[in-house]
């Protein structure tokens, strides 16, 4: 246990990363209050029921970050079989309990909800990102570890899938793709690769919730349905009233009750009408500016599996935001797609914030014996008869301008 937080002589993590996070979250309160302080009084009687609830999640969430940026990622990389593992098994426990909403997707804990895919998106990217540092060479020259990564991604993507939830699984099916992608897979099987996700799409499709089905068909317009493409609607007309400047803090109208899940699905739609255009460019300017942070903590890290660990991050926190403003705007159909470290809930929330650590854990540099440590998947880097040339050496966070 002492050597999971062991002391070393490591530079401290990126402070640029870290300040932007703090603002982001502490951004996030107030503007969470205004968006759910209407649904909190009409549910449960108190206007700050969503904002205490959330700024408690908040102190656990930077608990998990300082953990995360502590922790050992030698212990960590070795158990992330293990993790992944037992995020699978809560999801399996999620369809033996009954349904909230018409989904499976939540295990009750002393009074509190968790929801185990936010887990389980965190543990695949801490699996993928130590099984490709493994095969990086492997990968150039067979599909092995594509099948694999796929085998894996695609369990849990079904287990998604049966809750059902669907945003889950687009998210760990992009996440999956980027980090082979970017781990080495050569272009032309990047080709192959799109066109059998392209394929696999249409039967998932088919076998989705009719609802889910439905506002994918109102969004193609191919059919028309009111109460579908209800949601939309109200999310677009909170936008139109924004306009510029915004119509002021508190005051929007449509969180009164019209906008379904202002607090979480359709938090930047409120956002927006309170903001004006203005604001929404600053919210995304520091979205943003927290995605390519993130990247370029990778691109710096010398270690392998640290700079996938990151762009495991980075890539799902860039897919949250896209897939959430996309949702708001109507350039993407409604699938349930929260603003990070903005919108109410809890397991989304700190995991997020974990996420985020071990980014920040990343950047004070990976130790050379957790790149080269065996984890147990058979990899050795060097078993193929050829010649290799020596691994980059890891530079110095900040040396590179």
């Amino acid at each position: 246990m002492l050597q999971l937080f062991r002391r070393c002589s490591r530079p401290p993590f990126d402070p640029l990363l870290f300040t932007l996070t703090c603002v982001v979250t502490l951004a996030g309160i107030p503007l969470l209050y205004s968006a759910s302080y209407a649904e909190g009084l009409a549910l449960h009687d108190d206007p700050q029921y969503f904002v205490l609830r959330q700024a408690a999640f908040a102190l656990v969430g930077f608990a998990g970050l300082v953990a995360a940026a502590k922790v050992d990622l030698a212990w960590l990389r070795k158990r992330s079989r293990f993790f992944l593992g037992a995020t699978v098994a809560l999801l399996f426990v999620c369809l033996s309990h009954g349904a909230l909403n018409g989904a499976r997707r939540w295990i009750s804990v002393g009074g509190f909800t968790v929801q185990p895919s936010e887990f389980a998106k965190l543990a695949l990217i801490i699996y993928l990102a130590s099984y490709l540092a493994k095969a990086r060479e492997w990968i150039q020259e067979g599909w092995t570890p594509v099948v694999h990564v796929a085998l894996v991604t695609g369990g849990v993507a079904l287990l998604l899938l049966l809750q059902p939830h669907l945003s889950a699984l687009l998210l760990v099916v992009g996440v999956a793709t980027v980090m082979v992608v970017l781990a080495g897979l050569p272009g032309n099987r990047v080709l192959s690769l799109g066109c059998v996700l392209l394929i696999a799409g249409v039967p998932l499709f088919q076998i989705a919730p009719r609802e889910q089905q439905n506002r994918v068909k109102v969004w193609l317009g191919l059919i028309q349905s009111e109460e579908d493409a209800y949601h939309q609607k109200q999310s677009l007309l909170a936008i139109e009233r924004g306009g510029a400047l915004g119509v002021g803090f508190c005051e929007g109208r449509q969180k009164l009750r019209y906008l379904p899940a202002s607090h979480n699905d359709f938090i930047f739609s409120c956002i927006a009408e309170e903001f004006g255009f203005l604001g929404v460019v600053v919210v995304l300017s520091l979205f943003s500016a927290l995605v390519i942070r993130c990247y370029d903590i990778a691109h710096m890290c010398g270690s392998q599996f640290g700079s996938l660990l990151c762009t495991g991050v980075a890539t799902l926190l860039g897919l949250e935001l896209v897939g959430h403003v996309g949702v708001a705007t109507g350039l993407l159909p409604p699938t349930g797609v929260t603003l990070p470290l903005v919108s109410a809930g809890g397991s989304a929330f700190i995991c997020v914030l974990f996420g985020i650590g071990l980014v920040l854990n990343v950047s004070r540099g990976v130790s050379p014996e957790v790149e080269a440590m065996d984890d147990g998947f058979g990899f050795d880097g060097r078993g193929d008869g050829r010649t290799h040339l020596p691994a980059p050496r890891p530079r110095r966070y900040g040396a590179v301008a």
